[in-house]
């Protein structure tokens, strides 16, 4: 009830921002980021990459496993992405959007 409502009542008094949760074990799982606690391994890794949550992991062997869930629909050779940030950042060059800027040049 209290995500319906938007209350908040369990807050991180390390994050700067202040973050805050509805539920006290979600404040405890994001207290492992501060820790610096990663519970969930990567067993196929040569650097036995670590993560803090287990949505992190399963995405991540994604890129094991081949699975690319996020196709663009503009391009012609049907190109995937295994991370939708991924996509969005690709996006961008159908748009003509082109975030980084030369502080020396005008070019971008």
């Amino acid at each position: 009830m209290l995500t319906h409502l938007g209350v908040k009542p369990h807050h991180c008094d390390t994050c700067p921002m202040n973050a805050a949760f509805t539920a006290s074990h979600s404040l405890k799982k994001h207290m492992l980021t501060h820790l610096g606690v990663k519970p969930h391994h990567c067993d196929t890794c040569p650097m036995n990459a670590a993560f803090t949550a287990s949505h992190s992991l399963k995405k991540h062997m994604l890129t094991h496993l081949g699975v690319k869930p996020h196709h663009c629909d503009t391009c012609p050779m049907n190109v995937a992405f295994t991370a939708s940030h991924s996509l969005k950042k690709h996006m961008l060059t159908h748009l003509g959007v082109k975030p980084h800027h030369c502080d020396t040049c005008p070019m971008k």
